[in-house]
C-alpha cells in the first residue's frame, strides 16, 4: 500500500506544470487606467494572477510611441497584482513602443522603450528561468530585422541545448507561418530563414491582432509558432469587404491571451476571451521534445478538410436601405466555424458581370453579442433595379472549405436608386 501511495504522488509531481505563463500582447496603451488598452491590461492580470503564473511574456507594443508614463502605470498595475519581485517579466517591443515609424532618432527611442521595459539595452536578450530558456529579438528599425540581428539569433539559438525548448519572443511573426503572417507587411522572412533551423524554438508572436478562435493561429511546421491576438482590438490583414483596412466589424471585442502551462513533455496553451473570461477554443498541446515529422497543427491536422454548414430550415432573406441591397441570414453552426462567407452576386441578364466578394463573419465576437443572424451589405459595383439576380452565401472554414451555400434569386425594385460605392466604417 505505502508504495501504491508513492507512485501515485509521483503521478501528482509529473502533473504539476514546471512553469504557468502568461502571454500578453498589443496592449497599444495610454497613460490612463480609463484607456481602452490599459483597462485590458488590468482584467488579463486578474485573470492571469488568478491562474498562478509564474511568469509574464510581453510580445511588444504595450506603449503608444514609448510613453514612459504608460510603461510606469504598466508596472504598477503588475506589482498591485504580484507585487515586486512575485513574477519573472520578459518582453521584446514592437512598432508601436518605437514610434510607428515616426520617430527619427530611433537609438533613443530604443533606449526609452528598454527603460520603460526594463530590460537590457541590447537587441537580443536571454535568460533561462527554471531550466528553460527565453529568447527575445528585437527590430532593428521598426518593422525590420537585420542581417546582423538575425545572424546573432542563429548564433544564439545554436548555443543552446536543442532537446529543450526554447521560447522565442518578437513582436512581429515568422513570414508564412501563423494566419497573419503570409503578408510581407506582417511576416518576416529573415526570421522564418533563421527559425526553420531550429525545430526547438516555440515562436511567440504579436503585432497581427489575429482573433485566436481561428486554428490558424498555431502552426508547426520545421518549429513551432503561436500569436498572441491583442489586448486592443481585431484584425484580419487577409480582409474581407466588411473589414476596413483589415480591422474588423466590432474589433473591440476580440480582445484576448494565450495562458500557457510547461510539463516536462508537453506545452499547454490555453485561449481566454478577457472581456467575458471564456475559453477562445480548446487548448492545444505541444508534445515535447518536439520532432518536425511528427508535427500536429498543419494545414492538414484533423478537421481541417470539413466544411461548416448552415442549419437545417436556414433562409436568406433580403432588405434594402439607404441605396444598398442588405443580405440577412442564419448563422453557420458553430460545430464547424464559419470564419467567413463568401457572397456570389450572379446578374441574370445579358452582359451582366459576376462578383464574389468575402466577408467576415462574427465568430471572433463575445458570446453574448452573437446573434442567430448575420447582416451583411453588398457592396453595390453596379446594381440595377428591376432586374434578376442569383445570389449564393457560402459558409467557409478557417481552412477556405466551403459548406453548401444558401440561394436565392431576387428581382430587384423597380427604381431603386442604388449607390454606387463601397465606403464603410469599422463598426459596419
Amino acid at each position: 500500500m505505502e508504495a501504491l501511495l508513492k507512485e501515485k504522488e509521483a503521478v501528482k509531481v509529473a502533473e504539476k506544470p514546471v512553469l504557468k505563463l502568461g502571454v500578453l500582447g498589443d496592449v497599444q496603451g495610454l497613460p490612463s487606467r480609463h484607456d481602452w488598452g490599459m483597462n485590458n491590461l488590468s482584467l488579463a492580470l486578474d485573470i492571469l494572477k488568478e491562474k498562478g503564473i509564474d511568469v509574464l511574456l510581453s510580445l511588444g507594443d504595450i506603449a503608444e510611441g514609448g510613453n514612459p508614463d504608460t510603461y510606469a502605470l504598466y508596472w504598477k498595475m503588475i506589482e498591485e497584482r504580484f507585487g515586486r519581485e512575485g513574477i519573472r517579466h520578459f518582453s521584446c517591443e514592437g512598432n508601436h513602443d518605437l514610434g510607428n515609424g515616426h520617430r527619427p532618432d530611433f537609438s533613443a527611442v530604443f533606449r526609452r522603450v528598454c527603460a520603460g521595459l526594463r530590460r537590457p539595452e541590447r537587441f537580443i536578450c536571454h535568460e533561462n528561468i527554471a531550466g528553460y530558456d527565453f529568447v527575445a529579438a528585437s527590430e532593428t528599425a521598426c518593422g525590420v530585422y537585420s542581417q546582423e540581428l538575425c545572424a546573432e539569433l542563429a548564433g544564439k539559438l545554436a548555443s543552446l541545448p536543442p532537446e529543450k525548448p526554447v521560447f522565442l519572443l518578437t513582436h512581429y511573426p515568422p513570414y508564412g507561418t501563423m494566419a497573419g503572417s503570409f503578408d510581407d507587411k506582417a511576416g518576416i522572412r529573415p526570421l522564418r530563414e533563421v527559425l526553420d533551423r531550429f525545430p526547438q524554438v516555440i515562436s511567440l508572436s504579436g503585432h497581427t491582432h489575429w482573433p485566436l478562435e481561428d486554428e490558424r493561429c498555431i502552426w508547426q511546421g520545421n518549429f513551432t509558432a503561436v500569436t498572441a491576438s491583442s489586448l486592443a482590438y481585431g484584425c484580419m490583414n487577409e480582409g474581407g469587404f466588411n473589414t476596413v483596412g483589415g480591422i474588423l466589424p466590432f474589433a473591440r471585442e476580440a480582445v484576448q491571451l494565450l495562458y500557457m502551462e510547461l510539463f516536462p513533455d508537453r506545452l499547454e496553451i490555453g485561449r481566454v476571451q478577457v472581456l467575458d473570461r471564456s475559453p477562445a477554443g480548446e487548448k492545444w498541446v505541444v508534445r515535447l521534445p518536439y520532432r518536425p515529422e511528427e508535427a500536429f497543427y498543419t494545414a492538414a491536422r484533423p478537421g481541417s478538410g470539413s466544411a461548416p454548414r448552415f442549419p437545417a430550415g436556414a433562409r436568406l432573406l433580403t432588405r434594402y436601405d439607404y441605396g444598398y441591397m442588405y443580405l440577412v441570414f442564419d448563422r453557420a453552426e458553430d460545430e464547424v466555424p464559419a470564419l467567413y462567407c463568401d457572397v456570389e452576386l450572379i446578374p441574370l441578364f445579358p452582359g451582366g458581370t459576376p462578383e464574389t466578394h468575402r466577408y467576415v463573419s462574427d465568430f471572433y465576437r463575445l458570446k453574448a453579442d452573437r446573434g442567430r443572424r448575420l447582416f451583411l451589405r453588398l457592396p453595390g459595383l453596379g446594381m440595377r433595379a428591376d432586374a434578376d439576380y442569383r445570389i449564393c452565401v457560402y459558409p467557409v472554414s478557417a481552412f477556405g472549405v466551403r459548406g453548401e451555400p444558401l440561394v436565392i434569386v431576387e428581382h430587384t425594385w423597380p427604381g431603386y436608386p442604388f449607390k454606387d460605392g463601397t465606403l464603410l466604417c469599422p463598426q459596419e
